[in-house]
């Protein structure tokens, strides 16, 4: 895997995300991204969407205190790749930490939000210590 790469799980996961956003269905659109993804992904992608759905709030209080700004100042992909990649850290033991991180800053930049590859990083790092 090239290192600027994003997994299949994880991208399909914040296509979702973003979705939902917008008012779209999780069932409707996990569903619809089930032939796409080989089985170890999918089950990937539905542990993160429903994981950040069930736990939003959390994750969003832990993006303000973190990030040292409120929820609703970023940009609503920062946000999502940031719920992500929390959730992954807190909630997901099989994934290392520097891989979540590095996943996360690679999804902000395949999302076309350099610039927002620092705030980022700097976040998620800060959430491992």
């Amino acid at each position: 895997m090239k290192s600027n790469s994003v997994s299949p799980a994880r991208l399909a996961a914040f296509e979702i995300c973003c979705a939902l956003e917008a008012g779209a269905y999780a069932s409707v659109l996990l569903a619809s991204k089930e032939a796409e993804l080989k089985a170890p992904d999918r089950a990937l992608c539905h542990e993160l969407v429903l994981g950040v759905l069930r736990r939003q709030l959390w994750l969003d209080r832990l993006i303000e205190y973190y990030a040292n700004r409120k929820v609703g100042e970023l940009d609503v992909a920062v946000c999502v790749v940031l719920r992500l990649g929390l959730y992954q850290l807190r909630f997901l033991s099989r994934v290392p930490p520097s891989a979540a991180v590095n996943e996360s800053v690679n999804l902000v930049h395949f999302a076309r939000l350099r610039s927002a590859g620092g705030l980022v990083n700097a976040v998620l790092r800060r959430a491992t210590r």
